[in-house]
């Protein structure tokens, strides 16, 4: 009777082993699939936030290309507002400016606040660049050129126009200064001579 005894207790002691076996793998499982999530949680929330940053510059950037707008149509001496002259018997530039994404700011101006959006959730400074890029002419006749009309009777006025053209860069947070994300836009601004 004695040896019964002494089966059974080697038989209880095996399962109590593999019991804890089996609870250490599924802590390790669970474990496993807890720092998973945590790390797409964690992944998501910097996607969002990159996302939100984008956002801010790419709309410090728009605000910046109407703010050069307006400053080169009010005033297209070129020397005033600082820019650049391209045009062939000048000089070449480079289709974007050579410090773009740098913290130099030769050349770029700084925008006036007053055209910044979200300034309270956006620090960072939006510039613009201006290039000189030469003369156009445009065809009055061209009946897409709707602007040029001289009388308000729908007919043309016949003849060619004379427009300066010039090509803003804008930069927003260059060189991501504070670790955010970066933004240029460049347009083309047709001012009549």
């Amino acid at each position: 009777m004695s040896m019964t005894h002494t089966f059974y207790n080697s038989k209880r002691s095996r399962q109590q082993g593999f019991a804890l076996v089996v609870a250490m793998i599924l802590l390790v499982v669970i474990t496993l699939l807890a720092l998973g999530a945590l790390r797409s949680t964690t992944l998501q929330t910097r996607m969002a936030a990159n996302l939100y940053d984008r956002g801010l510059a790419f709309q410090s950037a728009e605000s910046a290309l109407l703010a050069a707008q307006a400053v080169v149509s009010g005033n297209p001496d070129l020397t005033s507002i600082g820019g650049t002259s391209c045009t062939p018997t000048d000089n070449a530039c480079p289709l974007v400016p050579s410090n773009t994404w740098t913290t130099d700011a030769t050349g770029w101006r700084s925008v006036d606040s007053s055209f910044l959006p979200n300034s309270s959730q956006y620090s960072a400074t939006a510039q613009y660049h201006v290039d000189y890029m030469g003369i156009k002419e445009v065809d009055v006749d061209n009946e897409f050129d709707t602007g040029l009309k001289s009388d308000y009777d729908g007919q043309d006025a016949g003849g060619v126009n004379t427009m300066n053209v010039y090509r803003v860069t804008v930069r927003s947070n260059p060189n991501g200064g504070d670790g955010r994300s970066s933004v240029v836009l460049q347009t083309t601004v047709e001012v009549p001579k």
